[in-house]
């Protein structure tokens, strides 16, 4: 995991990008959330990204921005390809410019529904071109062509701001962002029932009550209620978008039985799977 910053007038930028990073052809992503935002560059095709009752068709050469904190989900096309990666904010401190990009920027971090902006498809094509070099003679040329990409973004939205929002959004300190992004994949194989506690644990290298601490911190909520919010919404989105069996859907959320699903479902949602899947 690497972190690239750059300066576009009273912002700085930190992005977050795997050594390793590939463009995403899966057919669907269940609800899951993040705590720091998330930008999607659309290489090719089109999907539709659901944020609760918000649903958004995004397509070629278009960029969009996945608040923090929310549950999103991704239904794609066979042709869709992306690549995503999480970044976060800092106003510069002194930095009087004649917009300010960190109040428009914190205003759509704040919305519960993405932001979808253009972008220019010969940028995106030499973006993926550097990033496919993996060498560091390119590094330089990666953090200019991230710049660029904002730059568009910013852009947009200067001439059709966000309006309606009060900026909420708080980005933390570089070494908490840099450690999010880092274990984002475990974080997220926990909330879904791959990995217990203990595997959370022993990857991070952190106490249980260390990581109830940062999760209650940067999710707004504990552990506990992490893993249950994100497996109940997963298990709602499979029961609705695809024909898994239930007894299918118990397994690859990790209950220990489908009656042991099935009871969780229904205190969640006040009705069982199979009515779920007949309405």
């Amino acid at each position: 995991m690497k972190a690239y910053h750059f300066q576009i007038r009273n912002i700085e930028v930190s992005v977050f990008l795997n050594e390793s990073t590939n463009y995403e052809d899966i057919p669907f992503s269940p609800p899951h959330l993040h705590a720091l935002p998330e930008l999607f560059v659309i290489l090719g095709g089109s999907a539709e990204l659901s944020c609760d009752s918000e649903r958004q068709t995004i397509t070629n050469c278009e960029a969009c921005i996945i608040p923090p904190k929310i549950f999103h989900s991704v239904v794609t096309e066979p042709s869709y390809r992306r690549l995503s990666f999480q970044f976060a904010l800092h106003p510069v401190a002194g930095s009087h410019q004649e917009h300010d990009l960190h109040t428009l920027f914190a205003d759509v971090l704040s919305r519960d529904k993405p932001y979808v902006s253009q972008v220019s498809p010969s940028l995106i094509e030499a973006f993926y071109a550097c990033l496919k070099q993996n060498s560091n003679l390119y590094e330089e040329r990666l953090i200019g062509l991230l710049s660029l990409i904002y730059i568009e973004i910013a852009e947009h939205l200067l001439s059709c701001p966000v309006s309606g929002s009060s900026p909420a959004y708080n980005s933390s300190q570089d070494r908490t962002n840099l450690w999010l992004a880092k274990n984002d994949p475990m974080l997220y194989a926990y909330s879904s029932g791959k990995a217990s506690i203990n595997d959370l644990c022993s990857s991070t290298h952190f106490t249980c009550r260390q990581l109830s601490r940062i999760v209650s911190n940067e999710y707004d909520m504990n552990l506990v209620s992490l893993r249950c919010e994100t497996r109940m919404r997963q298990a709602m989105f499979y029961l609705t978008h695809t024909q898994m069996p239930v007894s299918e859907i118990a397994e690859s959320l990790f209950f220990s039985s489908q009656e042991s699903f099935s009871i969780s479902f229904k205190r969640y949602f006040g009705q069982s799977p199979s009515a779920i899947r007949k309405q």
